[in-house]
Order: structure tokens, then C-alpha cells, then sequence
């Protein structure tokens, strides 16, 4: 299931190289995790910041053995993902060392820890998976199969998917039998199973043939046991509670006539969560940050009533931020580009432009996009190369919330003050809609008068975007 979160991407490509930067944990709220990669390993890893922004390690083919260490603080143990071609998750605890060993051409990460039952624990929910069976309703073909003709969620789904959950939970029991988890571990890792399982029970209530007017009484009265589930707080940083938690408000919120929920009944269902105040917590801070509930002309009353009731200063900081840059956005003459600085300021694209050097290549891209995070190595040896040449490289992000961008663009030391901007509107901005930008990455090499000499220029890793500059200096 995929979750309303804020994400950043780390791309490194063949030519990264990592230090060992192996440490202990120094606190008990930190958790260490140590790789060890081989030649040719390959990493596909996420992991938090916090409990709403993550970051994403893509490493792929290292060029000599190499060490890394990534340090999360968290207060309660955690659950986080490998992402090579299928999602498997790992159980962490604060305050523990861990480290894996990846070797070239595997995939499958083993993590291995001084205390024998967290490791065995960090691991249990990938052996679960692939004991049973990974099974995704948002994105498995097959899983049309468990379907009535008319998009419905049948008994044979259900019957299925409560089979998958009691394997899963049998093994688990088994493994508490040999002593192999301890009674924390099994209250952690039966909640992710149980969550997962009631993730996958909604998750056909958001397909685009689900009619909520159809649903049958035995699937309404079964989902609304779930009333009192979301209610233990310590549970918020595993993933499945967070979609199963997300998938279950709005289905409550939605009007079964309509089969819509809209920006009142969701604010209205969270405000009245009747649980603990994290949770609720949580639940407000998704509805105010879900994309399609900003386009409602009553969202600033909304945001106002958010900053009274909610008291986690993350989420506000993050929602505030986000309605200052809509507020500036809906300020913006037409047809005039604007860009948002790391100051908070707005520029004009022309007055940027003039001030620069002879040429301008401009990099479009996003902190969610991995083709223009691969690309970044390349960009960074083309700006040391030409640093005394009468060029500018410029960085325009296309991010649709303004944290996304700064997170994603300070993994980058040539990203600064400077170079680095985010459209206002992002892809409904005038500049998007001048240059017809359909997709990123998108080069574009212009003269500082505005000229543009390629649209669509070369890849900063193409051998011709040399030629082509070299050509119009």
C-alpha cells in the first residue's frame, strides 16, 4: 500500500564510494544500520527521518568493496523496506546496532545484531513473507481473479486473504514456541501481520471499480470492528498500522451514496477519533497534507482549525509550510514563472535568467524521480569541468511541496542558494506549460537574453551535451 508521506531519494550510481563510518548506537531513541557491500552490490533501501518523511537509498553497482552507516532516531521500534522488484520489511528496535553484508548479485538483505532475538526478529517478517506468499492487492495482476465480475470484494477474497494472515500468524506462533522472539517482538511483529492483513481488506474500497453503493451488509459489518483497532499509539511507526489506520478513516468518511469522501468529512472523522492523541494526530496531519483535498476552497479554514487542534509541531511545521507555498502560488500573475528560493522567497524566472552567464542549462527534476536522481553524479563531474566556462547550471525542481525539494536537494553540495529553485505550480506552472514538459528528467540549454538553443537538451551524462555546449560558448 502506498502511503501519503513525504519522501527523498539518494541515487548513487557505480562510481560511489563509501567510507566506514561504523558506529554504535549513542543513545537508546538511536538505531545504527551498518552495510558492508561487496563489488557489484546493489542497495534498494528505505528508511525514516521521522514518522512522515523517509529517505530512499538506491545504490546500484558499486565499484570497489564499501561501508556505510545510516543513523535513525526513533522511540519505539520501526519497520522499514528493501526495494529491489519486491518490498520486504525488516522490524527495528531503538538503541541497537545492526549490519548487513551484501554481496554482488544478491538482493535479499540478512541483517545480523549482538542481540540474537532482535536479529532474528529484524528478519522474521522476511522469512514470513516468503514462507507464505507477498501478496500486494494494489498492484497484483492475479489478484483481479478474487474479484466478482463487477469489481466487487467477494467472500473468495476475504477467505483468502484471512488464510494468508493465519499462516502467517502460525508461523510466527511457531517461532515464539522455539524461543527464536520475545514476548515485545511477537506483540510488535503480530500487530504488523494483523495490520497488513486489515490493509488488504480496504484496499478494494480504493479501486476505480469498486462501487461503495454495492457493498455487501457481511463486508460493512466486518469492517466496522475495526472501530477500536487504531488505538495504540507505540504501533504508529509500522507501516501497515499507518495504511491500514489511513485506509480505514477514509472509508468511514466516504459517503456510501456518493462513494465520496470530501475535505469536511475526512477533517470531521479524524477531529473525532476516539483513541490516543498521536494517532489522531496523525490522521489530521494526512488529510490536510492529501494532494486532491487542497484544490477545496475552504482549505485554509481547515489548515487554521489543524494549527488549534493538533499538537505535533512536525505536522504543522509541514502543513504550514506547504499552505504558504499554495498561498504564494495563487498570488502569481499569469503566464509569469515564478520560483520558490531555499530563503522562502519568490524570483522571476526572466530576472534570474539575465543575471547568469553566457549559457544556461537548466535541470528539471524532482526528489521522487530516480532517472533524474541518476543522473545527478554526471551533472556534478559536467559543473567541476566547465566551473571556469561561461555557462550556469541551474536546478529546477518540480516537487509538488516544498520540504520534498529541500530534503531531496541537501543530499547535493553543488545544489545551493544559487542554482537551486522550485517552480511555483510545479507542473501547472507557465514554465512547465511554455516548454511543454510532459515528464522529468527534462534538459533545457537557453542563452541568458532567454533564447532557448535546445529545448530538450542532451542528458547530463550523454557524451553530445558536451558537443553541444562546446559548440554555443
Amino acid at each position: 500500500m502506498r502511503l501519503v508521506c513525504l519522501v527523498n531519494i539518494i541515487f548513487l550510481t557505480s562510481s560511489a564510494i563509501f567510507s566506514d563510518n561504523s558506529i554504535a548506537a549513542q543513545s537508546p531513541d538511536t538505531t545504527s544500520l551498518t552495510f558492508h557491500i561487496q563489488r557489484g552490490g546493489r542497495l534498494y533501501f528505505s528508511y525514516p527521518l521521522n514518522i512522515i518523511q523517509f529517505k530512499e537509498v538506491f545504490i546500484d553497482n558499486v565499484m570497489q568493496d564499501s561501508s556505510f552507516t545510516i543513523s535513525i532516531t526513533a522511540k519505539a521500534p520501526f519497520t522499514l523496506f528493501s526495494q529491489h522488484k519486491v518490498r520486504i520489511p525488516y522490524l527495528f528496535y531503538p538503541g541497537y546496532n545492526y549490519t548487513a553484508d551484501i554481496k554482488a548479485g544478491e538482493t535479499v538483505i540478512d541483517f545480523k545484531c549482538a542481540d540474537k532475538h532482535k536479529e532474528f526478529e529484524c528478519n522474521a517478517l522476511k522469512d514470513i513473507t516468503a514462507a507464505t506468499l507477498g501478496f500486494d492487492l494494489s498492484s497484483e495482476k492475479n489478484a483481479n481473479k478474487y474479484f466478482s465480475p463487477n469489481g466487487q470484494y467477494d467472500r473468495s477474497l476475504d477467505s483468502f486473504l484471512i488464510s494468508l494472515k493465519n499462516q502467517r500468524i502460525a508461523l510466527l506462533d511457531e517461532y515464539r514456541k522455539r524461543g527464536n522472539i520475545s514476548d515485545e517482538g511477537y506483540r510488535l511483529l503480530h500487530a504488523y501481520i494483523y495490520y497488513d492483513f486489515i490493509g488488504k481488506r480496504l484496499t478494494p474500497f480504493y479501486k476505480t471499480n469498486f462501487d461503495p453503493k454495492k457493498i455487501p451488509g457481511w463486508y460493512v459489518d466486518t469492517i466496522r470492528q475495526y472501530q477500536h483497532a487504531f488505538h495504540d499509539s507505540s504501533l504508529l511507526r509500522l507501516y501497515t498500522f499507518q495504511g491500514a489506520l489511513i485506509y480505514y478513516h477514509r472509508y468511514v468518511a466516504t459517503d456510501t451514496n456518493s462513494g465520496h469522501s470530501t475535505l469536511a468529512s475526512q477533517f470531521a472523522v479524524a477531529k473525532n477519533f476516539k483513541g490516543s492523541l498521536p494517532v489522531s494526530n496523525f490522521l489530521l496531519y494526512q488529510v490536510l497534507n492529501l494532494g486532491k483535498n487542497k484544490d477545496y476552497k475552504d482549505y485554509a479554514m481547515y489548515v487554521d482549525s489543524f494549527k488549534l487542534i493538533c499538537s505535533d509541531t512536525l505536522y504543522k511545521k509541514v502543513i504550514q509550510q506547504n499552505f504558504d507555498l499554495m498561498a504564494k502560488e495563487r498570488v502569481l500573475s499569469a503566464g509569469t514563472t515564478q520560483l520558490l528560493t531555499l530563503h522562502g522567497n519568490l524570483l522571476d524566472f526572466d530576472s534570474l535568467i539575465s543575471r547568469q552567464k553566457k549559457l544556461i542549462y537548466i535541470d528539471c527534476w524532482a526528489s521522487w524521480c530516480a532517472p533524474c536522481k541518476s543522473e545527478m553524479p554526471s551533472s556534478a563531474k559536467l559543473q567541476k569541468e566547465y566551473a571556469e566556462k561561461n555557462i550556469t547550471f541551474l536546478f529546477f525542481s518540480l516537487d509538488n511541496i516544498s520540504t520534498k525539494w529541500e530534503i531531496g536537494s541537501s543530499d547535493y553540495d553543488f545544489m545551493n542558494k544559487n542554482n537551486n529553485f522550485l517552480v511555483a505550480g510545479n507542473f501547472k506552472s507557465p514554465f512547465v506549460m511554455k516548454h511543454r514538459i510532459g515528464s522529468i528528467p527534462r534538459y533545457i540549454l537557453m542563452s541568458n537574453d532567454g533564447k532557448i538553443i535546445d529545448g530538450n537538451a542532451p542528458r547530463p551524462g550523454d557524451p553530445k551535451l558536451k558537443e553541444l555546449i562546446n559548440r554555443n560558448l
